[in-house]
């Protein structure tokens, strides 16, 4: 209904025993075979045998299980709205990655409200070790891969994936060699060296802003702080992810509730950075080209370092010119212009004209002036 890429049997199979209220798998709520899921399905689903991916047998069917007609007169088999199943999916796929590798170990306590605190005994020996094995897992890969994309898709009822992004929180911190364990392993794999690298896991972020920055719709962000004070973590800055990111709207709330324009934030894992592990969100949102972000930091009274106009009229770097013109009215440039061309006053127009076309130098050596 909601899922992000084609399921196979076997991913579903794995699903279905995650048990949302006790926080585990158990076995005896799926049925023992995969021929008796098919059979309990019946005629609304196909399954390919070559592939092992199961589907709907018709788009009607999906109408069918959302509709106001099973819904009235089936209520047990009322699956609800499509946002509901996205939300159902995030829930399940960061329970199973809390439970990763090794299920007997599970948080089992039940979430009543989002500010609960979780509680859960993760032995030494089990924190220390995971079974690199368990990445070709289907189920596993998915809730790596796109199991946090569901909570684009949501809105401002979904206060229970709080609960899910606050155990899985209690399981890294609990377990960081494991899952430098998994960050290292996935580092070499195709699918997840570019797109899916769980930084989310280092435990140098701050986990559930970075989650609802990265991949949670603005909505979600903004429920998210009406129920907890932002509070960021030691070290980071959540405007350093929105603006690594480039999500303008999630800056915007941030800004709204208080976030620091001028705190420097961690950009551990993350690429595009040299050794420097922290910035001020002002200079990721240069180097990301992000120009609606720019704006809005130099809006919040953003300090502008040196370096960025270093960079700004660098031959070696090509800043959009919308930035430069942002850049160039800031206070600061008056100040390192004078300090870098008193004696050289042709410097700035000459390194200015190397990048730009004539209409655009003409443009900015007038700036300049």
């Amino acid at each position: 209904m909601a899922a992000l890429q084609p399921l196979n049997l076997s991913f579903i199979m794995e699903a279905l025993k995650i048990d949302l209220e006790r926080r585990t798998l158990d076995d005896d709520i799926v049925p023992t075979h995969e021929i008796g899921l098919l059979d309990v399905c019946g005629s609304l689903v196909m399954h390919n045998v070559e592939t092992d991916i199961v589907s709907l047998s018709h788009f009607s069917v999906k109408e069918y299980l959302m509709g106001d007609l099973i819904c009235g007169q089936l209520p047990q088999y009322y699956i609800g709205s499509q946002e509901y199943a996205h939300e159902q999916l995030a829930r399940l796929c960061m329970c199973y990655l809390s439970l990763v590798g090794h299920p007997q170990e599970s948080v089992k306590n039940k979430c009543p409200s989002i500010r609960l605190t979780v509680n859960a005994a993760i032995s030494t020996e089990a924190a220390e070790s995971f079974d690199t094995n368990l990445l070709s897992q289907p189920l596993l890969r998915y809730a790596l891969s796109r199991g946090f994309n569901h909570l684009h898709y949501l809105g401002l009822d979904h206060g229970l994936v709080f609960c899910d992004m606050k155990a899985l929180e209690y399981h890294i911190q609990q377990c960081p060699r494991r899952w430098q364990q998994i960050r290292d392993s996935l580092s070499t794999d195709s699918e997840f060296r570019y797109y899916y690298a769980p930084h989310w896991s280092d435990p140098r972020h701050d986990f559930i802003l970075y989650i609802l920055i990265c991949f949670g719709s603005v909505s979600l962000l903004d429920r998210y702080l009406d129920c907890d004070d932002l509070a960021p973590k030691a070290g980071t800055n959540p405007l350093v992810y929105a603006t690594h990111f480039n999500e303008a709207q999630h800056a915007q709330v941030l800004l709204s509730r208080g976030a620091r324009v001028n705190d420097i934030g961690c950009v551990a894992g993350l690429s595009g950075y040299g050794q420097e592990s922290q910035y001020l969100p002002l200079e990721v949102a240069v180097k990301k080209s992000a120009v609606e972000l720019v704006d809005l930091l130099l809006a919040a009274e953003s300090r502008v370092p040196e370096k960025l106009f270093q960079t700004s009229v660098s031959p070696a770097t090509r800043v959009p010119l919308r930035i430069i013109r942002s850049l160039l009215r800031t206070d600061e440039f008056a100040e390192w212009a004078i300090d870098q061309c008193q004696n050289k006053p042709w410097l700035l127009h000459e390194l200015l004209s190397q990048r730009y076309a004539k209409w655009e130098q003409d443009d900015l050596v007038t700036m300049t002036r």
